[in-house]
């Protein structure tokens, strides 16, 4: 497991699980829906803007894939 993920707060790590789920099947609208939702429950998490931002990319929308990296660097790294 990544290492990150173990310090995470339950909600948090089974959300953000979700979406990788989600993005390992390709399943990128579905894993947008949990990651939107991830977002808004811990906004200080960079791995869901992270992870945001890559879904954001990959449905050829990079003008919010620059704005969600640009969230990530702007939480400063914190877990929830």
């Amino acid at each position: 497991m990544h290492t990150e993920l173990q310090t995470l707060s339950s909600k948090c790590r089974e959300l953000y699980e979700t979406v990788q789920r989600w993005l390992r099947a390709e399943r990128m609208h579905e894993a947008a829906l949990a990651c939107k939702e991830l977002c808004e429950q811990f906004p200080s998490f960079v791995g869901g803007w992270e992870a945001g931002s890559f879904i954001a990319q990959r449905l050829g929308n990079l003008p919010k894939a620059r704005e969600y990296i640009d969230r990530a660097i702007a939480s400063g790294g914190q877990n929830p």
